[in-house]
């Protein structure tokens, strides 16, 4: 029987990745995200992959005094109506939109940090693969206890540009400057650099 009880025990763990089949977020981060991540030149009308390759670390870079992602791990049915063709077409069109956010003078570094932990923990992996892959990366044995928080930290923390925090958002200020009237939310370049600035203080 369902009851908040169910829950008592649920430890989130905090990741590099998290798909866009559910996500809660902070309003204020949202907007300053998506500001970014769906300025016209970046928006493929084809697929909607590549956008959640950056926001993880976006959010730790907005804040890093929190994790950029938790994954709360509760069972969930996924009721799939296979109305999508998963055919040759419908990769290569994902591919597409995934190197283009990757060649993004802004949120490209966030789209590469999250690489190395989902090669990791992506692909449909169970959870006794995630364990085997993790205690071969961390270099444990068998007898260490196993810790899918750490494990997930430490992919996390290799390849990830996402701590420098301030400098991030100094980097994304000059890049804005660089560009020439485009358009976040109506906001002109000039004026969003100002939002910027004050966000990573």
């Amino acid at each position: 029987e369902w009851g908040s009880v169910l829950y008592d025990n649920v430890i989130p763990v905090e990741v590099s990745y998290s798909e866009q089949y559910f996500a809660l977020m902070d309003a204020k981060f949202a907007n300053f995200f998506f500001s970014l991540a769906l300025r016209p030149s970046l928006i493929q009308d084809e697929s909607d992959w590549g956008l959640n390759q950056q926001w993880c670390h976006a959010a730790k870079a907005w804040d890093n005094s929190r994790p950029g992602c938790y994954v709360v791990p509760v069972v969930a049915i996924h009721e799939d109506s296979r109305t999508i063709v998963q055919d040759e077409d419908f990769y290569h069109r994902g591919a597409k939109a995934e190197e283009q956010y990757e060649r993004d003078p802004i949120g490209g570094p966030w789209s590469t940090a999250s690489s190395e932990w989902r090669d990791l923990f992506g692909d449909y992996k169970d959870l006794n693969e995630i364990e085997e892959d993790c205690r071969q990366h961390m270099n444990w044995n068998e007898t260490d206890s196993f810790d899918l928080q750490a494990c997930s930290s430490r992919v996390g923390q290799l390849n990830s540009q996402a701590n420098a925090g301030h400098e991030v958002f100094q980097r994304i200020t000059d890049e804005l400057g660089k560009l020439k009237l485009i358009e976040l939310n109506g906001t002109s370049a000039t004026d969003f650099r100002v939002d910027v600035k004050m966000l990573g203080k």
